[in-house]
């Protein structure tokens, strides 16, 4: 095993990016630390956000995690998701699982490498008000 001196004097790399693609959130969580909501002024556009994930490939990542707010409502998610895995990444997403539903054949034909549900508490009554919204 090596020693912590030889470790830190190693160049190490990250190997997944963590992008939140939007703010926007169909959710009301009132304890989200990304102030989720509205869509940022800011936010790529789709072409912008199919560059960064070749931009991801070349700089040697092995994988992308989608978050937000909640990457399912963006629009071009699909879009985006499908140049992460055409670009041969591991593709992550996290999301509130709103709209799992509506996108479940989408997310099964692009073979995502992982989804995360967030859940909040220990029975319904809990999370929904965590969530600020039923469901």
């Amino acid at each position: 095993m090596p020693n912590i001196t030889s470790l830190i004097s190693q160049r190490i790399k990250p190997s997944c990016a963590v992008w939140e693609i939007t703010l926007k959130c169909n959710s009301n969580c009132i304890h989200c630390g990304s102030k989720a909501g509205k869509t940022r002024l800011d936010e790529l556009n789709t072409e912008e956000s199919l560059k960064l994930v070749r931009e991801i490939h070349d700089c040697g990542y092995k994988g992308v995690a989608l978050m937000g707010g909640e990457p399912l409502i963006r629009d071009d998610w699909y879009d985006i998701a499908r140049e992460i895995k055409k670009n041969k990444l591991e593709l992550s997403i996290v999301t509130n699982g709103l709209t799992l539903n509506e996108n479940i054949q989408e997310l099964k034909g692009l073979k995502v490498d992982c989804v995360s549900l967030s859940l909040d508490g220990g029975s319904a009554k809990v999370h929904d008000y965590l969530r600020g919204i039923p469901g």
